[in-house]
């Protein structure tokens, strides 16, 4: 998910089609690589947080709460991806 990071962002919070933007020339926005390296330096303080504390909390218990996140993670990207967000006009 990584990788594909500002593709996904793209298509969830800014109806971005891939196939469109190819035919058009266009690139995906600065904002959204901003994304990915926000993305990516949480990722990182995460990572060197468990690399200290693996000692303290156990590797049974980071285990357990990894696989919760990553769970919870890809249930709210699955209903990301499933609900059809139209704009609504007041």
């Amino acid at each position: 998910i990584i990788n594909y990071a500002p593709v996904i962002f793209a298509e969830v919070f800014y109806n971005y089609n891939e196939e469109e933007a190819a035919k058009n020339g266009e690139a995906i926005a600065s904002e959204l690589l901003n994304t990915t390296i926000i993305l990516g330096v949480v990722k990182f303080v995460i990572t060197t947080f468990v690399l200290f504390e693996v000692d303290k909390l156990g590797r049974r218990f980071l285990l357990k709460a990894g696989a919760g996140t990553v769970t919870v993670s890809l249930f709210f990207l699955a209903l990301a991806f499933s609900v059809n967000l139209e704009d609504v006009e007041s």
